[in-house]
C-alpha cells in the first residue's frame, strides 16, 4: 500500500538571472530526449513498465549528473556521480532489486525499474559521447577537429552546455512535457549506495536536494532557451547541424545503442547476471554469452564535467519546484506558475506568426512511424516504366519494434496528369491499400538507415531505371554493429513492374566508419549518354581523418543478376579526392548534364604549411568542386573556396538559365555567411544567416551578377538551392531553402519572444525580371532588410512549427503540369500523436 502523498514547494527560479549563469548543460534534456526516442522502439516485456512511468524514465536518465554541481553540498559528492555513471552501479542495483523485490512487481517496484532504464540509457549515452572513441571518428572529436581547431577538452565543456540548447530549440518537444517529471527512488539509492560506499555515505538529504537543483537549472533552460540558442549556435555549425543525425554519437545513434543494451537489461531483470558481461564500458555488455571482453578507458569524461559545472553554477532564486512524496521516493515537477509562464511564451509567439503566399497544394503525405525523417532523401525516375516521372522519398529513420532506424523507401507514382493528390487530406504512405504508392524495404533489419540516399539511373543498360539507395549506418561485422562501414543497394527495375524486392548489386565497404551510402547521385562520367552512379563518401579515410572522396559506377551491360562490388574497387578506377583532413568532400555529391558537383562544407584555410590544425585556422569555410565530365555547356573544371569561418560555402550549388538561354547561371550557396542589413534604419549584423551569389559562367572565368540574402540570424539560408523551370514558361527559376528560418527579426527583438522556427522554402521566378544585384533588397522591404520574403515570386511555409522545410525539394515535369515536392522531415503529426516523423508536400504549377 502506497504511503499517503503529500505536496511542498521546495525553491523557487529566478527568471532574471545573467545568461551565463543559465547554461547550465550537462544535457539533461539531450538525455531525456535520448531515452524518450529509444523508449518509442522498445520491444521487451518492460515496455508498460517504461511507457507507464515516465517520471522514472526521465527521472534515471539525468539523475547520474546530479553530484557535481557546487552547490550540492558545496560539491563533496562527485565521487556518487562518478560511481552513478559506471556499471557498477548497474550490477549493484540490479543485485539489489532482484533481491528485495521478487517478481510479481508492484507499480512501486515498476517505478525503480524505469527509473534503472534511464540510468542505463544515461550511462550508454555517455560513452557514446565521450570514451567509445577509439578511432577517433565520435561526436566529440570530430566537433573538437571542426569547430575548436582540435581543442577536445573545449569543444567537450562546450557541447555539454549547447546540446540542451540546440535540441530544445530546434526540435517540437511538445510530445516530451514530461521530462520536467522526475520520479526519484530515493530510498532505494540510498540503500544502493550504502552496499558499494556503506551505511550513512550518502544520505537521503544530499540525494534530494542535489536532485532539486538539477530540476532548477533544467527549467531554466527550458524557459531561456532561446537565449542559449543565439549564443552557442554560431560558435559550432558542426553541432548545430549534425547533433541529431551523426554517427557515432549523435543523439539517434545514441537511442538505437540504448535499446540495444535495454534488452540486455530485460534479460537481467528476467534470468539474473550470472549469464551475462558486465565490464566498465555499457557498450560492451552482453547476456547469454561467454564471451569474454576487454575493459575501455572513459577519456577525460569526469574532469570535463566537472569544469563543466564549474562554468555554469550559479545561485538559485525564484518560480516553484513541487515535491509529491511517494513510496520509497518522491517525484519532482515543475509549479503551474511555472508552466503558465512557458505558455504565455507560446501565446505571444503564436500572436506573430503568419502565413503567407501560399501556393496550389495538391497533397500531403507522412507515415504514422515516430521520427521516421520522411523526405530526407528525394529524387524522381520512371521507375514503373509508364512514360510518367515517379517520386521517392527516403525515410532513414523508420523503425519497427527493437529495430530502430532500419529505414525504409516510398515511392509515389505518377501519371499523366502528375503525381496523386488528395488535397487537404493527409495521405498515410504506409497504406498499402493505395493503388498509387510502393516501397522498398531495407534488406537488414540493422540500424543502417537505409534510405539515407536514393539514386535513379538504368546500371545495367537493360533500358529500364534501376533504383539505388544508401544505407551508411550498415556494419558488416553484426556482432559488433558499431564499425558503420555502410552499404549500397541496387535494385534492377523490371518492365511494367512496381515491385524491387531484393538487391541485385551490394557495394560494401571495408573500413570501419567507412558510411557507405551517405551521398548518391547520377552523371554521365564516361560521355557514352548513359547516366552513372556517383558516389560520394566524405567519410573515407585515405588518410584516417574523413577526407572523403567521389567515385563512379559506371553503368554497363554486363552486371549479372547478383553483383557484390567493393568500394576500394570503385576508387582504384576514379575517385576525386578532398583536399584536406576533415574536409567532408564529397558531403552533397550531384550531377548535373554532364557536370560533377562535390561540396567540402568543413574545408579550412589552413595558418601552417602541411595543413595542421593550429588556433589560426579559419575553420569551416567550405568549398565546392566542379568537375566537367563532357558538359555540353563550356563549364570550368575548378574549386570554390570559402573566405569567412563557418561560411559553409558550396554547402549546395546548382545552374541553370533564369534569365536567358544563352546565358549560364551558376548558383554557389554560403549559409554561414554574415549578412549586413538594416531595422527601420539601424544597420544589424546578421550572424550566420547565408547568403546565395550568382556568377555567369563565361569563357574568361566567373563574373557575380546577384547575391540573395537571408533575413535572421542562424537560418541556414542556402542549405539547399535548386533551378528549375516550375511554370513552364522556358526560364529557370530559383529554389533556396532555409530550413532553420525562425520568426525572430535580430536581437533588438528580445529573444524571449521567439522559440520557435518554421523553416522557408522560397521561389525566385526566372524571366525578364529576375533580379540582379542586391537581389533580396528594395524599397518595397518597410524598413526591414534584406526582405527575400518580399523579393521572393512565392514561399512554402510549413503547417508544423519546427518542420525543417527547406532542407530539400525535387521536381517532377509532366505533360500539362509541373510538380513541385518539398520534404519538412521534423514535423510533427499533431491529429495522429506521431513526433517528427516528416511530411511531404506536393505544389502544382499549370505550364504557359
Amino acid at each position: 500500500m502506497s504511503a499517503p502523498m503529500s505536496k511542498t514547494v521546495i525553491f523557487t527560479v529566478s527568471l532574471l538571472s545573467p545568461l551565463f549563469c543559465m547554461i547550465s548543460g550537462f544535457g539533461p534534456i539531450s538525455h531525456g530526449i535520448i531515452s524518450y526516442r529509444a523508449s518509442v522502439y522498445f520491444g521487451a516485456e518492460e515496455f508498460k513498465i517504461v511507457q507507464e512511468n515516465p517520471d522514472g524514465l526521465f527521472g534515471g536518465s539525468v539523475f547520474p549528473d546530479v553530484f557535481y554541481d557546487p552547490q550540492c553540498s558545496e560539491g563533496n559528492y562527485s565521487f556518487v556521480s562518478d560511481a552513478t555513471k559506471s556499471t557498477a552501479f548497474l550490477n549493484t542495483s540490479i543485485n539489489y532489486l532482484l533481491t528485495k523485490y521478487p517478481k510479481p512487481w508492484s507499480n512501486v517496484t515498476h517505478k525503480l525499474v524505469s527509473f534503472l532504464y534511464g540510468v542505463l540509457s544515461h550511462q550508454v549515452a555517455d560513452y557514446m559521447w565521450y570514451g567509445e572513441d577509439k578511432s577517433q571518428q565520435g561526436f566529440l572529436t570530430m566537433m573538437a577537429r571542426l569547430n575548436f581547431h582540435g581543442n577536445f577538452q573545449e569543444a567537450a565543456v562546450f557541447a555539454e552546455l549547447g546540446s540542451d540548447a540546440v535540441l530544445a530549440y530546434d526540435l517540437n518537444l511538445d510530445h516530451v512535457k514530461p521530462f520536467l517529471e522526475w520520479f526519484v527512488p530515493v530510498s532505494d539509492l540510498v540503500n544502493i549506495y550504502a552496499l558499494m560506499f556503506g551505511e550513512g555515505k550518502v544520505p537521503y538529504e544530499v540525494v534530494e536536494n542535489c536532485t532539486v537543483t538539477r530540476l532548477i537549472y533544467l527549467m531554466k533552460e527550458k524557459l531561456k532557451v532561446s537565449e542559449y540558442y543565439a549564443a552557442v549556435a554560431p560558435n559550432s555549425p558542426f553541432l548545430m547541424t549534425q547533433l541529431l543525425d551523426y554517427f557515432p554519437g549523435g543523439v539517434d545513434d545514441c537511442a538505437g545503442w540504448v535499446i540495444r543494451k535495454w534488452n540486455d537489461l530485460n534479460f537481467m531483470f528476467e534470468n539474473g547476471l550470472s549469464h551475462c558481461v558486465i565490464p566498465s564500458n555499457p557498450l560492451q555488455i552482453q547476456c547469454n554469452s561467454s564471451t569474454t571482453l576487454q575493459q575501455s578507458s572513459f577519456t577525460l569524461r569526469n574532469s570535463v564535467k566537472k569544469e563543466a559545472w564549474k562554468q555554469v553554477s550559479a545561485s538559485v532564486y525564484s518560480s516553484d519546484v513541487l515535491k509529491m512524496q511517494e513510496e520509497s521516493g518522491f517525484r519532482l515537477f515543475p509549479s503551474d506558475t511555472y508552466w503558465r509562464e512557458i505558455k504565455k511564451k507560446h501565446q505571444l509567439f503564436q500572436k506573430k506568426r503568419q502565413r503567407t503566399k501560399d501556393l496550389n497544394s495538391i497533397g500531403n503525405y507522412f507515415v504514422n512511424n515516430t521520427f521516421a525523417k520522411l523526405g530526407w532523401a528525394l529524387t524522381s525516375g520512371d521507375v514503373d516504366s509508364d512514360e510518367y516521372k515517379d517520386l521517392l522519398i527516403g525515410a532513414p529513420g523508420y523503425s519497427v519494434k527493437n529495430f530502430p532506424q532500419t529505414g525504409k523507401v516510398f515511392i509515389l507514382f505518377g501519371n499523366k496528369t502528375g503525381l496523386p493528390g488528395f488535397g487537404y487530406i493527409a495521405v498515410n504512405l504506409d497504406n498499402t491499400t493505395l493503388n498509387c504508392t510502393g516501397y522498398i524495404k531495407s534488406p537488414t533489419k540493422q540500424q543502417s538507415r537505409f534510405g539515407s540516399s536514393i539514386a535513379v539511373v538504368d546500371i545495367n543498360l537493360d533500358g529500364v531505371l534501376d533504383i539505388a539507395v544508401g544505407a551508411p549506418a550498415f556494419s558488416n561485422d553484426e556482432s559488433n554493429s558499431i564499425t558503420y562501414n555502410g552499404v549500397i543497394y541496387v535494385f534492377y527495375g523490371t518492365p511494367k513492374s512496381r515491385h524491387f524486392l531484393r538487391p541485385n548489386i551490394t557495394i560494401s565497404c571495408q573500413p570501419e566508419f567507412c558510411r557507405l551510402g551517405s551521398s548518391l547521385s547520377t552523371v554521365d562520367f564516361n560521355g557514352d549518354g548513359h547516366e552513372d552512379l556517383v558516389i560520394g563518401n566524405p567519410f573515407y579515410l585515405p588518410t584516417d581523418n574523413q577526407t572523403g572522396v567521389v567515385t563512379v559506377l559506371v553503368s554497363k551491360d554486363t552486371y549479372k543478376a547478383q553483383e557484390n562490388l567493393t568500394f576500394e574497387q570503385l576508387v582504384e578506377n576514379w575517385r576525386l579526392f578532398g583536399h584536406q583532413n576533415n574536409g567532408w568532400f564529397g558531403a552533397r555529391s550531384r550531377g548535373k548534364d554532364g557536370v560533377l558537383m562535390a561540396s567540402e562544407p568543413f574545408y579550412r584555410k589552413c595558418a601552417l604549411p602541411g595543413c595542421p590544425l593550429n588556433s589560426q585556422d579559419i575553420q569551416s569555410a567550405g568549398a565546392v568542386t566542379f568537375n566537367n565530365t563532357g558538359s555540353k555547356f563550356k563549364f570550368p573544371s575548378m574549386t570554390l573556396n570559402g573566405r569567412d569561418e563557418f561560411d559553409l560555402t558550396g554547402y549546395s550549388a546548382d545552374f541553370g538559365f533564369p534569365y536567358d538561354n544563352t546565358s549560364l547561371i551558376l548558383a554557389v550557396s554560403v549559409p554561414g555567411a554574415m549578412v549586413y542589413g538594416e531595422i527601420l534604419t539601424i544597420p544589424v549584423k546578421l550572424r550566420w544567416t547565408g547568403t546565395v551569389i550568382l556568377f555567369n559562367v563565361t569563357t574568361n572565368g566567373l563574373v557575380q551578377v546577384a547575391h540573395f540574402d537571408g533575413d535572421r540570424k542562424l537560418a541556414l539560408f542556402g542549405s539547399f538551392i535548386k533551378f528549375a523551370d516550375l511554370n513552364g514558361d522556358g526560364f529557370d527559376d530559383l529554389l533556396i531553402g532555409a530550413p532553420l528560418h525562425s520568426d525572430d527579426w535580430t536581437d533588438l527583438i528580445p529573444r524571449f519572444l521567439n522559440i520557435d522556427e518554421d523553416g522557408r522554402l522560397y521561389i525566385f521566378y526566372g524571366g525578364s525580371n529576375f533580379p540582379t544585384g542586391n537581389a533580396t533588397f528594395t524599397k518595397d522591404c518597410l524598413g526591414f532588410s534584406p526582405c527575400p520574403w518580399k523579393t521572393a515570386g512565392d514561399m512554402v511555409i510549413p503547417v508544423s512549427p519546427k518542420a525543417y522545410i527547406g532542407r530539400d525539394a525535387e521536381v517532377l515535369e509532366y505533360p500539362t503540369k509541373t510538380n513541385l515536392v518539398v520534404s519538412a522531415v521534423r514535423s510533427t503529426d499533431y491529429f495522429r500523436g506521431f513526433p517528427h516523423t516528416g511530411s511531404i508536400y506536393i505544389y502544382t504549377f499549370d505550364k504557359k
